[in-house]
């Protein structure tokens, strides 16, 4: 893969990260909103923990906020495990498509089409970004530990964008422990 070829793809599956992470970050503060019966929403946001609230409300809001903030860190644990093992990329994106169809489920039991609008335009932007993502880290597999520190010197001499650094952050590939260990026991 070439140099421009691996920055492209390095900064689409960081991208896809951001977005995950903002989604996380919305998706709580609609959670708080709701506990505090604030009739205001965002949309840029996950649809099952917050329906799980709402449903689990009148029975108990302490049970009903621990079950969606339950839901919610499995998108914050992906988050988190998509910089070491980017295959957690694609587990977000299969999760969130899970989400849009149970919110397009839920939109058509209801009939209220022109409620869910923008939750469908947020939910499509979201699941654009993690598809994209989950295709840079199929491109990025073999990707080596040499090709990305060229990419980084590159970078440095260029003068670009942090950007580029931190997406290099996150596709570089997990080192191999047994052969690290064997080197170590040949230098001893």
């Amino acid at each position: 893969m070439d140099s421009d070829m691996l920055k492209k793809q390095a900064l689409s599956f960081n991208r896809a990260r951001n977005n995950l992470l903002g989604m996380i970050a919305f998706t709580l503060i609609n959670l708080l909103l709701i506990a505090f019966a604030f009739d205001l929403q965002f949309f840029f946001s996950a649809f099952v923990p917050q329906i799980l609230l709402v449903f689990l409300y009148d029975i108990s809001i302490g049970i009903g906020l621990v079950v969606a903030l339950l839901a919610l860190s499995v998108y914050l644990l992906c988050y988190f495990l998509s910089k070491k093992y980017r295959v957690f990329i694609l587990i977000a994106l299969i999760l969130f498509l899970m989400d849009f169809l149970l919110m397009l489920g839920m939109m058509f039991l209801l009939n209220a089409f022109g409620d869910f609008i923008f939750n469908i335009i947020f939910h499509g932007w979201i699941t654009f970004y993690l598809f994209t993502g989950t295709v840079a880290w199929v491109k990025l597999k073999n990707t080596t530990p040499e090709q990305v520190e060229a990419i980084r010197q590159e970078a440095e001499k260029a003068e670009q964008e942090t950007e580029l650094n931190s997406a290099l952050d996150t596709i570089t590939p997990p080192e191999d422990t047994k052969e690290n260990d064997s080197k170590d026991d040949y230098k001893q």
